[in-house]
């Protein structure tokens, strides 16, 4: 029998984080994580370390202690458009579609026009035969400093033919998880290749085009989100969310159940900043019979088209945040007033 000389080890034995260790080995027969001292009141999520792989002029991929978070993919450009998937809860969950079969180029997390100069940029980029194209320029700046990951890309919008339409930047700056959440910050900015530049889209109807309206930031969630719950800037705490289509919104939220996990949801809640032109913005959502069907937007044309002049840029900023459990109201009206 070894014998133990309790004397000798008394001073590892008063500390308790000694015994919780042990303890923990004895009971689950693997060591447990340790945390760090004056850390015990901290989200383990907040002090998880973030990691970045950029992969040259193609993509960069955030990750969460060693586990991808969320990617950018910039090039190349297989569905149309520049785009985040897959983007995932700070638990792991996916909650972006890319290129449902539905509407392929539906790009999880992504920005769109719907006609610039009359040319269709938000179909057509995907589509094999398409008379438009979005050629990717540069990514640069891409840098981790200070838990957050930040980058920069440039674009063009063009005719297949070779001739441009739109050039059109993305600044962008994904932070560190806070508790079950994360956000990303998007500030793009528009110029026209020549003359005057119109954003336009294909007028809603209430009966004859009921898809109509939309252009802008965009969601599509993955095919667990069958019964979804919108939630918005108007919800108030603690009552039944209910957004009704199109109307003004400051930010727009949708939560879904997830597969694979005991009562688990997840979200993503899109931001529109107040220097916006149009805003608050309308929010842009799926109809319920819309059979299989489920998507959110921030719908900058719904009301009118756009005219940018000459020389002139036109500068958006988004904010997006993603989280897991539904969408809580009081939480998002702060991230959103702090950013304003």
């Amino acid at each position: 029998m070894t014998r133990i000389d309790w004397r000798a080890d008394m001073t590892a034995w008063r500390n308790w984080r000694a015994w919780v260790l042990i303890l923990g080995v004895l009971a689950v027969g693997q060591p447990i994580r340790t945390i760090p001292s004056g850390a015990e009141n901290e989200d383990p999520k907040s002090t998880m370390p973030m990691g970045m792989e950029y992969i040259q002029g193609e993509s960069v991929t955030v990750s969460l202690e060693d586990r991808p978070l969320v990617t950018y993919t910039h090039s190349p450009l297989e569905f149309g458009h520049p785009h985040f998937h897959p983007a995932r809860t700070p638990a792991g969950h996916v909650l972006t579609n890319q290129a449902p079969w539905d509407h392929v180029w539906h790009c999880g997390l992504w920005f769109s026009w719907k006609l610039v100069n009359d040319f269709n940029v938000w179909e057509e980029p995907a589509l094999p035969d398409g008379k438009t194209e979005i050629v990717p320029l540069s990514i640069e700046k891409v840098a981790l400093a200070e838990n957050v990951v930040s980058f920069s890309c440039a674009y063009q919008w063009r005719l297949r033919t070779g001739k441009p339409l739109l050039e059109g930047t993305v600044d962008v700056r994904i932070h560190q998880p806070e508790g079950d959440l994360y956000w990303i910050d998007l500030d793009y900015s528009f110029k026209g290749a020549e003359g005057d530049t119109v954003f336009s889209r294909v007028p809603y109807h209430p009966t004859d085009l009921v898809w109509g309206g939309y252009a802008g930031l965009s969601y599509r969630p993955i095919r667990d989100f069958v019964n979804p719950i919108l939630t918005s800037s108007n919800s108030k705490q603690g009552e039944e969310p209910a957004v009704m289509r199109w109307e003004p919104v400051r930010w727009l939220d949708l939560s879904g159940p997830l597969d694979g996990v005991r009562e688990g949801w997840g979200g993503l809640c899109l931001m529109d900043h107040p220097s916006n032109p149009r805003h608050p913005v309308p929010a842009n959502f799926h109809e319920p019979d819309w059979w299989n069907l489920r998507w959110m937007q921030l719908a900058f044309l719904y009301g009118e088209d756009y005219v940018l002049p000459e020389g002139e840029s036109l500068d958006l900023k988004y904010r997006v945040v993603v989280h897991d459990g539904k969408a809580d109201v009081d939480t998002f009206n702060r991230i959103w007033e702090a950013w304003e």
